[in-house]
């Protein structure tokens, strides 16, 4: 269950971004407003279902565990960049061959002890960070194909594009608040 699930199933109020402009956070308002209204009580509870870690067992004592942010909390980050001693606290507790999150939207595969972390970065809000600091989001789907043989794991990170136009009208379509502004960062 990432964070956007967790948030949509609860109706809670959304994350209007800690260095967004005030212009942009009130964007996001309208925006987080809209989703919520076309939600159901169906939607809702279907969401409410997901769970927080998945487990999956393969090969002979192969175990690969799935998260959103890290196995004890939907909003934690894991980046390529972090120490050792950080990423050992994050994944405290949890065994796995391979562990599997999200939440940074970027892909990373990062070899760590005896196993492997991995995000396959985002099927539909790909992030890509500018030398800048400036985010944008590339049209392309991303996952990871994880696959174990005679207890050894080969993960092949894809990227697949796909049309920017047929996006932009979607989005367009949509009804969804300020269009023009969410496609700003997709190229």
């Amino acid at each position: 269950m990432g964070n956007t699930d967790e948030r949509l199933a609860k109706d809670l109020p959304g994350e209007s971004g800690a260095r967004a402009s005030e212009e942009d956070r009130k964007k996001l308002e309208a925006l987080d407003l809209w989703t919520s209204k076309k939600l159901t009580k169906l939607h809702r509870h279907y969401l409410s279902t997901f769970k927080p870690t998945l487990e999956v067992h393969f090969g002979h004592s192969q175990v690969l565990l799935c998260y959103h942010g890290s196995p004890t909390s939907n909003t934690d980050v894991i980046l390529p960049t972090m120490s050792s001693e950080e990423l050992t606290h994050r994944l405290e507790g949890y065994k796995a061959n391979v562990f599997v999150g999200g939440h940074t939207h970027a892909p990373m595969v990062r070899r760590f002890l005896n196993s492997y972390v991995i995000n396959p970065g985002s099927i539909g809000l790909p992030v890509q960070i500018e030398s800048s600091g400036r985010s944008r989001n590339p049209s392309m789907t991303e996952y990871a194909i994880v696959t174990s043989l005679n207890d050894k794991q080969s993960i092949e990170m894809v990227s697949v594009p796909y049309s920017l136009s047929e996006l932009r009208k979607a989005v367009w379509n949509s009804g969804m608040p300020n269009p023009e502004w969410w496609l700003s960062d997709w190229y």
